[in-house]
């Protein structure tokens, strides 16, 4: 298969932890040379929030730990959206204990990229599940 343009990507990412939306948006910016990223930093009007932006996001990073709605309920929202229903949801979390990557992995995310976030490692992620790969990945 070929590479995947990742610079003409549109990423969301949904955490309530600031240093790691910026974290995040550097990586994505800086390291992988993409330019759409919009993070919000709760879960409150999500769906309204979404279709608001300019463009459907290809990529949803969420994180599990967040309100008023979790992870796992952000992802059953996604899902049944008509719009958002195939988009590339991945679980971003600092709680990888094996019982928890199982149920993200039957709630139906994407993959899972455990924090901390390590910088080289992030772009090839993100190309994998692109591909259609699983990543299951704990640091």
């Amino acid at each position: 298969m070929a590479p995947v343009d990742t610079t003409k990507l549109r990423f969301l990412y949904i955490d309530d932890d600031n240093p790691s939306r910026q974290v995040l948006e550097i990586l994505i910016k800086d390291i992988m040379g993409c330019l759409e990223i919009v993070t919000l930093e709760d879960s409150a009007n999500l769906i309204e929030r979404i279709e608001a932006l300019p463009g459907a996001p290809d990529v949803v990073l969420i994180d599990i730990r967040i309100r008023p709605y979790d992870g796992y309920e952000i992802l059953a929202m996604l899902r049944a959206h008509p719009r958002y229903k195939r988009v590339v949801a991945v679980a971003v979390t600092a709680n990888v204990m094996a019982d928890e990557v199982e149920r993200l992995k039957q709630a139906g995310f994407d993959g899972l990229i455990g924090k901390p976030i390590i910088k080289e490692n992030f772009p090839c992620l993100i190309e994998k599940l692109l591909l259609g790969e699983p990543v299951w990945y704990v640091p």
